[in-house]
């Protein structure tokens, strides 16, 4: 009998000490990513932001360009991406149990990069939070105010 409470005491906080941490690699390294638009005036801490504004609207030149713009984060730690005619490569790491997301080592194939490609890669540098699943995906910088959204197409 002291058995069996002990196994229970120790097995329940087991069945859920984990539910809460996202699986990273299930989330990030789930294929190619595209960029669906930039949000700002979000408020990151509502489970679902629907006041946040999209930055481009649906007949924007500029939206056709950024829908163009990849990313695809592999299991090893390495990303690789595309914006048109340029890519890129870097390493990402992030962590489960406070969401945050790390994008390093950033190189791009042409030191010519200006504009919604260059807007773009800054981002990435910038972005330190994470929420989404394997569906959608958001990265936001410190501020938590704005973010790039993807989705799988």
């Amino acid at each position: 009998m002291k058995r069996l409470i002990y196994l229970i005491l120790v097995a329940f906080p087991l069945m859920f000490c984990g539910c809460q941490d996202d699986d990273v690699f299930e989330i990030f390294a789930s294929g190619q990513w595209k960029v669906v638009n930039y949000y700002v005036e979000a408020d990151w801490n509502a489970t679902y932001d629907n006041h946040a504004k999209a930055l481009y609207t649906p007949t924007s030149d500029e939206l056709e360009i950024l829908r163009n713009f990849t990313i695809t984060f592999n299991e090893d730690g390495s990303l690789t991406g595309y914006l048109d005619n340029q890519s890129f490569t870097g390493r990402w790491s992030a962590n489960p149990k406070d969401r945050s997301v790390s994008i390093t080592q950033l190189s791009v194939s042409s030191a010519n990069l200006s504009g919604m490609r260059r807007d773009f890669i800054q981002k990435l540098e910038n972005v330190r939070y994470y929420r989404g699943d394997s569906q959608m995906l958001q990265l936001a910088p410190e501020s938590r105010n704005n973010f790039v959204q993807f989705r799988h197409y």
